[in-house]
């Protein structure tokens, strides 16, 4: 196969394995992502993340510790769940922590699309990546041409920004495939309009230390009651931004099962949530993304909403 053919065999075995969307992008330096990473960690905008501040040469570099690097493929796939929370009380989750941790599920179908790499070719780098602080993956995914990255600073696919990301890095030879390069989201600005902690201080600008989904995640401390004076409700994550973009109003539900959300966790009352115990997060959550924060910021989260 030349390198185009086995660009369009990957992309038809990225479908199967269950993703949406697959493109190629050739290495290079991210210059402008870099630079505004450096800013951000100025302006301490990513909070008590260090390890986002750390590394930011290499990794806006990926050639610098991968050697042979000649190809990243990048990959999204839905996780908007089938069905929202069953009641309407006052505790709410991010959509993406509805059903099982999407680390292992993506790393298992990127298993999947390496297998099939693997059958045609033998590379010497093979390198998969979900959520990892080693590579700037929505810049990646918008050369591969995956989406643009939107106000909220998430990357919008032509399906909207409930979709999980994944890169492998190889040492083989791919065919490009043409970035989105455009402003998609014009005059609108919904986003920073309606974020209820100002978290998003400009177009495409976060600062981490007013996000809910750094409060109710990352943040290993209190919890400042400013952040939760407004009435959103949310325990883990926050979707408010993503909500009311206009390219999510008829989000399309997800074909991968373990998305879907447990029905348990999803029909849990006020009452339970607060009276959680212990031996019931261990059970409840022990496939979930919520796990890693823990009981007690749980309670925490609960406590403050």
């Amino acid at each position: 196969m030349d390198k185009k053919q086995l660009s369009n065999f990957l992309k038809e075995k990225a479908f199967e394995a269950g993703f949406d969307f697959f493109g190629v992008s050739l290495p290079a330096v991210l210059e402008r992502e870099a630079e505004a990473l450096k800013v951000r960690s100025a302006l301490s905008y990513t909070a008590s993340m260090s390890y986002l501040d750390r590394d930011i040469d290499k990794r806006s570099n990926p050639a610098l510790v991968n050697a042979g690097l000649k190809s990243i493929i990048s990959v999204a796939v839905n996780y908007s769940p089938s069905i929202k929370q069953l009641t309407s009380g006052r505790y709410k989750l991010a959509r993406y922590a509805h059903g099982k941790d999407y680390h292992g599920v993506i790393h298992e179908m990127l298993d999947i699309l390496c297998n099939s790499i693997r059958e045609v070719t033998k590379p010497d780098l093979l390198k998969t990546f979900v959520d990892d602080t080693g590579l700037i993956e929505k810049a990646w995914a918008v050369r591969a041409g995956l989406g643009s990255i939107g106000k909220n600073t998430l990357l919008i696919t032509p399906k909207g920004s409930f979709f999980f990301l994944g890169e492998i890095l190889t040492d083989i030879e791919l065919e490009p495939t043409n970035a989105i390069e455009k402003d998609i989201c014009g005059d609108c600005s919904l986003c920073m309009e309606s974020c209820p902690t100002g978290a998003l201080v400009g177009a495409r600008t976060l600062d981490a230390r007013r996000c809910l989904s750094y409060q109710t995640i990352e943040n290993k401390e209190g919890i400042a009651k400013e952040y939760f004076g407004h009435g959103s409700g949310f325990i883990f994550g926050c979707d408010i931004c993503q909500d009311v973009c206009p390219y999510n109003q008829k989000p399309i539900p997800t074909e991968i099962d373990t998305f879907y959300g447990d029905k348990e966790i999803l029909s849990l009352k006020d009452s339970e949530w607060e009276n959680l115990s212990q031996t019931d997060f261990d059970r409840l959550f022990a496939q979930s993304g919520i796990r890693r924060t823990g009981y007690h910021r749980l309670l925490r989260n609960i406590a403050a909403v």
